[in-house]
């Protein structure tokens, strides 16, 4: 189980309407960085903090089990696409997802009621080669009717241990007061593949089964 957190890229903080009583800290590590997506030398990123760990103690719900569809959203195989089209990939029966060539990076779009606290990403997934699987929760946010740069923030992340073991089935506390908000902001899961020093896929030895964001049922 690793330390919730959501890291974030913009010119200024996310508002407190959608991030409340979270603390942030600037990310400044060229390899932390990396692992989120971000160039070596980036600027303005930051770790959010949980102000409640107790959290961390819930177990994960058996797949097919409760959180029901009134209190979560789930991405599997057949939601993703390959973020550059040059390479393959599979999404075998709906089930699994596994990158064969191309780029490594792929994306989902996440349907979420608007107003919801978040509480967990869960991630179930399958790693045999020496390099992890991250999966990763977004938003990109703009205020009304302002031009500029769209706020993206990293909600949750979780990497998968390297050299990979096999099957895992896991789940990460997402930080306190974070709210959904449909009117200003799209969400996304992200899920990156193989060597992030050589974009290298992994083929059948990483594979992604699915992800699930939960909310509080209030």
């Amino acid at each position: 189980m690793k330390l919730a957190y959501a890291l974030i890229a913009t010119a200024a903080l996310a508002s407190t309407s959608v991030i409340a009583q979270s603390r942030h800290v600037p990310v400044q590590d060229p390899a932390e960085l990396a692992a989120a997506g971000f160039a070596p030398d980036a600027a303005n990123v930051w770790r959010l903090l949980d102000t409640e760990p107790a959290r961390n103690s819930r177990p994960l719900d058996p797949e097919g089990g409760a959180p029901t569809v009134d209190t979560s959203t789930t991405v599997t195989a057949e939601d993703f696409q390959q973020k550059a089209s040059n390479g393959q990939y599979q999404a075998q029966a709906y089930a699994q997802l596994q990158c064969d060539t191309g780029s490594p990076y792929f994306n989902a779009n996440l349907r979420l009621p608007s107003g919801k606290r978040l509480k967990y990403l869960d991630v179930w997934g399958k790693n045999t080669s020496a390099f992890p699987i991250t999966t990763t929760l977004v938003s990109a946010c703009k205020a009304d009717d302002t031009p500029g740069t769209t706020n993206n923030t990293i909600i949750g992340q979780y990497t998968s241990a390297a050299p990979g073991t096999g099957g895992y089935s896991t789940w990460v506390t997402l930080p306190d007061g974070v709210f959904t908000d449909t009117e200003h902001c799209a969400y996304e899961i992200t899920i990156s593949f193989g060597d992030p020093a050589t974009f290298t896929c992994q083929g059948s030895t990483q594979v992604f089964y699915k992800a699930r964001v939960v909310w509080d049922s209030d």
